[in-house]
């Protein structure tokens, strides 16, 4: 959202509030590159100065919030000038490692209007997080605990207005299957809340990347309490105006208003960009990281197929080690585009190509898994092939080993079988890479395929991102068949020695 188009809501509107839903410091490569690859302090956040710098009233804290390193979620809290928000997040009081500044509630005045913000965050953290980094935490369910709270700002603060910031999606049935079976509550109970708590006058869900309205309405009937979906990656911003009437000394809604305004191109002389010279430095540095090329050239743009096909095989071939132990993985298969341009062409591959293939920050986990575990984490790779819809993040394509349809045109089953033909057994063990989000629980995998803790045997420390790129920048890396339909090596200009 650029600062002029918000400046003036904010002399339009000089009462607004102004929220964050959370997942907020990660998901681009200035933010991996604060988070993982700036090592030492003073640490430095442009996004966080911008926030502080428009006045951010609260937001709340989402899982993705919790990948970075804990000392880096403790610096940007501190630094804050607004609160992060998560009733619902437990710390254990005598980890000495645990130390989040998190408020349950925050309330504000506005006009003699008394405005509580109650923020949650996804209980189903522990489905996708590597759980090292959860010792320590614990996240109570959401409707329970808005229930607790709610008794809190109704009836000791006397709020006027309740709005619910939560990072937490509407529709409960999505991934509740997946929760139950691991232990865990609801990771997405808005909806819930919006059905059955009608304290709330208006309910913020993140987590999901919906965004709903987008485009002006006067009501949002869906759900008893009106609940807006403001979508993802600052495609815009989500307005919710109140008209209020003052009856027997309280404040109640005379009527709402929904708008999604999406952002203009910023002015050359924007506050935002007065401001981001500040962190010019930084900016650069990060530039130049992002440019960093391999040594492969892209010599047209790839179909999806292809390109999904090439991403799958290399990054097979990325974790392979050294001591030339047999292994296999199961890795997705579908992969986002990368926003290769026509001067790209005839280019080295960047290190930001990368990221706008792999967007998210997965490492890789090794472990020994049964045949029979192996054929059931493929059943959805089984169902696609049958023409049946899967969800997008339970799609995992074999490598190093094939899962080959008894039947081309109606497969029933699927044959798996090693390169050189001969069968993966049911009753042994290989050893098998995988993502710590599917190792985790993320898509069902660990409940379906019965996973266990003693099956790991590592935890790889590095992101599955910078082990492609690695591969791809040594000299002369040797690229799979599929890869070559599309990129090439970078050609070594020849040297003449002169007699």
């Amino acid at each position: 959202m650029n600062i002029d188009r918000w400046k003036k809501l904010r002399e339009e509107n000089p009462q607004m509030l102004l929220l964050d839903g959370g997942d907020t410091f990660q998901g681009g490569i200035l933010q991996f590159y604060i988070n993982h690859v700036q090592v030492s302090a003073p640490w430095h956040d442009p996004l966080l100065h911008t926030m502080n710098f428009l006045n951010y009233d609260a937001m709340s804290l989402g899982n993705h919030d919790l990948e970075m390193p804990q000392e880096k979620l403790i610096w940007r809290m501190k630094e804050s000038s607004f609160p992060w928000l998560g009733a619902n997040v437990q710390q254990d009081p005598e980890d000495s490692n645990h130390s989040l500044r998190l408020d349950p509630y925050k309330v504000l005045e506005r006009n003699g209007v008394r405005i509580g913000i109650l923020g949650m965050t996804t209980p189903g953290i522990p489905i996708w997080l590597d759980s090292p980094k959860l010792k320590g935490f614990s996240f109570q369910d959401i409707l329970s605990s808005s229930r607790k709270w709610v008794s809190v700002l109704k009836n000791e603060e006397k709020v006027d207005l309740l709005i619910g910031l939560f990072h937490s999606g509407g529709d409960m049935d999505y991934d509740e299957k997946i929760a139950l079976k691991l232990g865990w509550d609801t990771p997405n109970a808005s909806g819930q809340v919006a059905k059955l708590l009608r304290e709330f006058d208006l309910l913020i869900a993140g987590h999901t990347h919906q965004t709903i309205p987008n485009r002006p309405q006067a009501e949002l009937p869906r759900f008893p309490v009106p609940m807006i979906f403001p979508g993802a990656y600052a495609r815009g911003l989500s307005v919710v105006k109140f008209q209020l009437k003052e009856s027997g000394g309280r404040w109640q809604i005379k009527n709402m208003n929904f708008d999604y305004i999406t952002p203009t191109a910023p002015s050359k002389e924007s506050g935002l960009l007065r401001m981001n010279r500040f962190s010019n430095q930084l900016i650069e540095t990060v530039k130049s990281y992002a440019s960093q090329p391999t040594q492969v050239i892209l010599k047209e743009k790839p179909e999806r197929n292809i390109r999904n096909q090439c991403l799958n095989n290399l990054n097979h071939i990325s974790l392979q080690d050294s001591d030339k132990t047999q292994k296999f993985s199961l890795l997705p298969g579908n992969w986002h585009p990368a926003g290769f341009k026509v001067e790209n062409l005839g280019k080295p591959i960047l290190r930001k190509h990368l990221f706008q293939w792999m967007r998210y920050d997965n490492r890789a986990v090794l472990a020994k898994l049964f045949g029979k575990q192996i054929r059931t984490i493929l059943n959805p790779l089984l169902r696609k092939l049958q023409g049946r819809k899967i969800r997008y993040n339970q799609y995992l394509v074999p490598g190093g080993f094939k899962a080959v349809p008894d039947n081309e045109d109606k497969p029933d089953d699927l044959f798996l079988m090693k390169l050189d033909g001969s069968p993966i057994k049911e009753n042994e063990f290989y050893q098998v890479w995988m993502t710590n989000y599917h190792w985790n629980g993320g898509a069902d995998v660990r409940s379906r395929a019965l996973l266990h803790d003693s099956q790991l045997l590592r935890r790889d420390s590095r992101f599955l991102r910078e082990r492609v790129f690695d591969f791809l920048k040594q000299d002369q890396p040797q690229l799979p068949k599929s890869c070559l339909k599309f990129l090439e090596l970078l050609k070594k200009p020849n040297l003449i020695s002169e007699q």
